[in-house]
């Protein structure tokens, strides 16, 4: 027959247990984050590329600069599926559609930017007579 003392120290024991088995579970979190880099197509990378992300369902908004390296990333993102839209100056505008963002996974998403029209801008202003 279990004595007080000794079904103390088996509850006891079990909790110990079921907390350390719990306990990972705290650092699981419902985010995922999405990379990448913006190369052109000879593979060399073009820094200063402006980067939307576009969450589909829920329209939220979030913009990067590519550095040095071409590279770009948003990290603590809500699960969802997103787009992606690369710009710069001298090429066309890259679209990466239907990207998957999980919990707790990286999402990599290389951009091909190609040459493009350089297109200008002619401002009028009027001079009163």
């Amino acid at each position: 027959m279990l004595t007080v003392r000794r079904l103390g120290k088996c509850v006891s024991l079990a909790l110990a247990l079921l907390m350390l088995t719990t306990l990972p579970l705290l650092g699981q979190s419902a985010n995922g984050n999405l990379t990448g880099t913006a190369r052109d197509p000879s593979g060399a990378a073009v820094p200063g590329a402006t980067v939307g992300l576009t969450n589909d369902a829920t329209g939220l908004r979030r913009h990067a600069v590519t550095n040095r390296q071409g590279r770009y990333g948003f990290f603590g993102l809500p699960i969802g599926t997103y787009h992606v839209r690369v710009a710069k100056s001298g090429f066309q505008t890259a679209v990466e559609a239907e990207i998957l963002v999980r919990a707790n996974r990286t999402a990599v998403v290389p951009v091909t930017l190609r040459p493009g029209a350089v297109s200008t801008t002619v401002t009028v202003e009027a001079t009163p007579l």
